[in-house]
């Protein structure tokens, strides 16, 4: 896993063709337009899961 700045890609892209084609596709793809569920990136071997989350407030406890 990977805990960076998209922009900061371009140090991991040579790890992997999957790693520079998955970074590809966070640059280029505008996921407000797509539906929550798995995407497919490149045929079987890579894909992505985009699940929207509704942050909830936890009670305060004294």
């Amino acid at each position: 896993m990977i805990f960076d700045k998209v922009e900061n890609s371009a140090i991991y892209e040579n790890i992997s063709p999957l790693i520079k084609k998955a970074f590809e596709y966070l640059k280029q793809t505008d996921f407000s337009l797509l539906e929550n569920g798995k995407h497919t990136v490149d045929e079987d071997t890579l894909f992505a899961i985009l699940q929207e989350l509704t942050p909830r407030m936890m009670p305060m406890q004294n």
